[in-house]
């Protein structure tokens, strides 16, 4: 047998500076494997680091301020040669004159014994206080709630949020009139500010169990492998007796502002996983699924093309048959109107998909209302009842998450207008409670929190369903109309 030929360059390979002497570094699997994958190398000026075939990213640190590094990564299969490289470049910036250890440098041996003695006591008190703050962070919007609910006979699981046995720091609300400053020092120094801000955001957020997902019949499944549902929100699908891993699908719930599961966020549907994405829509009775993203991005597959043309027969998938009724299409989406068929007993249900075609790929949209109109459009089609909305990009966390984020905090706007606060780093600390990477990267933590600002300037602009902030599910014979496509 020939030996393995070495793999091509891992994919997305970035890096976000996390302070003067930190980097952080993101990659994904080689396109071109050519073999089972037994590791990764990132080298850099004369140094190099080793990865396992799991690992997707690494915190770097001792490196110099104000200096130009040039990270190259290389993937290697069982054949022992490293690929081709994929190079970034990357400039830490300077030290901060008043940064804590340029003092303690400065200062006696008696002074830092001082210093760490206070720390130390700081750490304890805090420790001791973890599960009172804990509590008081989760109770009221954050807090998951235990009730169960049935749909067309399927138990749903109740959500139970873990405690960590780390502190996580409580968030400081801010001034909805300050929000546009905000924004502007995240945006001063060549986006220092923003860097330092998401660096901390991510440094305080939860991570939870996700073993079914790593299971070895349900890994296939997965669009990435360091994407994965915690075990405590994932959806549950119907067990088929004798099929291990039946029951998975890489999706989650996340709570709309009154504690209620109304979203879905879920990865773009893979070949493979088509019959379980339209089995989640039928046993969960969703009436609206919201997509993100298109299906070929930069070459890449980003999600597989889970429906047919209104032109083709009709789709058999599992159980299911998938019709495209009617298709329009407007500058920012695509309105689709699906009827699906249970082949056993001849039910019906309509299903109606919102395309948003406006966003791009390692990217955001370019203006704030164009998501704030999607929002709007999608909400003043149907009444309410009580189904959750699956919205899904390709991995189900990125733009997943800035669009279910933006829907939430205008409904806290909403519901609390006299209130001058907002919390928008805690909507995101809620979210990703649920599942993992949630709005995933900087520019979209910046572009959310230029939605919240254009929608506080002119909420009057943006009509909502009604004037109830109510959780959003729809009426399915609202389907029987024409859909309006114009944002």
């Amino acid at each position: 047998m020939t030996a393995q030929e070495a793999p091509g360059p891992p994919e997305n390979f970035s890096a976000s500076v996390l302070g003067p002497s930190t980097a952080e570094l993101f990659w994904e699997e080689p396109v071109e494997k050519n073999g089972n994958l037994t590791g990764y190398r990132i080298s850099w000026n004369n140094e190099s680091r080793s990865f396992t075939p799991n690992e997707y990213q690494t915190t770097l640190s001792n490196l110099s301020s104000e200096t130009q590094y040039n990270f190259t990564i290389q993937a290697k299969t069982e054949g022992g040669n490293f690929g081709e490289g994929r190079t970034i470049g990357l400039t830490t910036p300077a030290e901060d004159k008043n940064y804590v250890p340029a003092i303690v440098a400065g200062a006696s041996a008696t002074l830092l014994v001082l210093i760490i003695a206070a720390l130390a006591f700081v750490y304890r008190l805090r420790l001791r206080n973890f599960k009172t703050k804990m509590m008081a962070r989760i109770s009221g919007r954050s807090g998951f709630s235990t009730s169960t609910s049935s749909h067309n006979g399927h138990m749903m699981p109740p959500l139970e949020r873990p405690f960590k046995s780390r502190q996580i720091p409580e968030t400081k609300p801010m001034k909805k009139d300050e929000l546009r400053q905000y924004i502007a020092d995240l945006e001063l120094d060549s986006q220092k500010g923003l860097e330092e801000e998401f660096a901390l955001l991510k440094s305080v957020s939860s991570t939870h169990p996700n073993e079914v997902s790593k299971a070895d019949y349900n890994k296939q499944k997965n669009r990435y492998s360091n994407i994965l549902p915690y075990d405590h929100a994932r959806v549950v699908l119907k067990e088929q007796d004798g099929v291990p891993g039946s029951d998975y699908i890489n999706a989650s719930y996340i709570e709309d502002i009154n504690d209620e599961r109304t979203f879905i966020a879920s990865q773009g549907p893979k070949e493979s996983t088509v019959p379980d994405f339209w089995k989640m829509i039928w046993e969960l009775e969703c009436l609206n699924i919201v997509m993100l993203t298109d299906l070929v991005e930069r070459g890449r597959e980003k999600c597989f093309k889970y429906w047919p043309d209104v032109e083709e027969d009709p789709q058999q998938t599992g159980d299911l048959t998938i019709c495209n009724v009617s298709e329009e299409t407007g500058e920012l989406q695509v309105i689709r109107d699906f009827e699906i068929t249970n082949r056993h007993d001849e039910t019906k249900r309509k299903i109606r998909q919102f395309h948003f075609t406006a966003w791009p790929d390692y990217g955001v949209p370019k203006h704030e209302d164009q998501l704030l109109d999607f929002i709007s459009f999608i909400r003043t089609q149907n009444e309410v009842v009580g189904k959750p909305i699956v919205a899904h990009c390709s991995a189900g966390v990125g733009r997943t998450g800035t669009f279910i984020g933006a829907w939430n905090l205008i409904d806290l706007i909403r519901r609390e207008p006299s209130s001058p606060y907002l919390d928008i780093k805690k909507e995101v600390l809620a979210m990703r409670e649920c599942r993992p990477l949630m709005v995933q990267s900087q520019d979209q933590y910046l572009y959310l929190c230029k939605c919240i600002a254009a929608y506080l300037d002119e909420p009057e602009r943006w009509k909502m369903e009604s004037d109830s902030v109510e959780h959003l599910s729809y009426d399915n014979d609202a389907y029987d109309e024409e859909p309006k496509t114009e944002l």
